[in-house]
């Protein structure tokens, strides 16, 4: 409750002037957004700061770099050069062969050439970025599987 600073009578509701003697009551205003001055931050958040920053800098560069040298389509890219310039060896560096296969290394080189490489490279890029969890295998035009290709996991991620 406040009171009437010239005759000293209780004032209810907080009125403009003094219902006593017509007095006009002072306002004091309170100042509700108070400045709290700044201290500057000290040694050891500076610190945790940085560390934080370098570490978080790192993890994205390790993520680009990881994700440039395990890139899918350069593998892709580098049999579409091999095929392309008749490189068996540079070919076959990324085809693995089961014990059971009924062709050679050099018969099946051949064979893939009979085919038609450009339906099965857009059917591997297909496989690439699609989100399957499993393996999935090439066909060649007669819906035959010409191979598997098979998803590896990077520590413990697809």
């Amino acid at each position: 409750m406040s009171y009437c600073t010239e005759c000293g009578k209780a004032l209810k509701n907080n009125p403009a002037f003094c219902e006593g003697c017509g007095a006009k009551r002072e306002v004091i205003k309170e100042d509700s957004t108070q400045k709290i001055p700044k201290s500057p931050m000290n040694k050891k958040k500076k610190v945790s700061m940085v560390i934080a920053g370098i570490l978080v800098v790192g993890l994205i560069s390790t993520h680009m770099i990881l994700s440039s040298i395990y890139d899918p389509m350069k593998n892709i890219q580098s049999m579409d050069s091999a095929m392309s310039g008749n490189s068996e060896e540079g070919f076959l560096e990324y085809i693995t062969f089961d014990k059971d296969s009924l062709l050679d290394e050099k018969q099946y080189f051949s064979y893939i050439k009979t085919l038609d490489w450009e339906d099965m490279r857009e059917q591997l890029v297909s496989i690439t970025n699609s989100d399957l969890k499993f393996d999935a295998f090439v066909k060649d035009q007669r819906g035959h599987d010409v191979f598997k290709v098979e998803r590896h996991s990077i520590l413990g991620l697809l």
